[in-house]
């Protein structure tokens, strides 16, 4: 069972640098997707002042590697 969780905890995190990577390219912070808000609340946002904590609502990757 340990193996099964380790394998899906290593094909997780593989996605998540292949996301890293392709919004590194485009100069989007992966957290947000360049949207400047979490992916989560975006569905849920009503107008509220939450920024996206990787990019503090900025987007930007570079912003995100800080």
């Amino acid at each position: 069972m340990m193996g099964v969780l380790s394998k899906l905890s290593d094909w997780a995190d593989g996605m998540y640098q292949k996301k890293v990577v392709k919004m590194e390219k485009l100069g989007k912070c992966p957290d947000c997707n360049g949207m400047g808000i979490p992916i989560m609340s975006y569905e849920h946002y009503y107008g509220s002042d939450y920024h996206c904590p990787g990019c503090n609502g900025s987007g930007l990757f570079e912003d995100w590697m800080k």
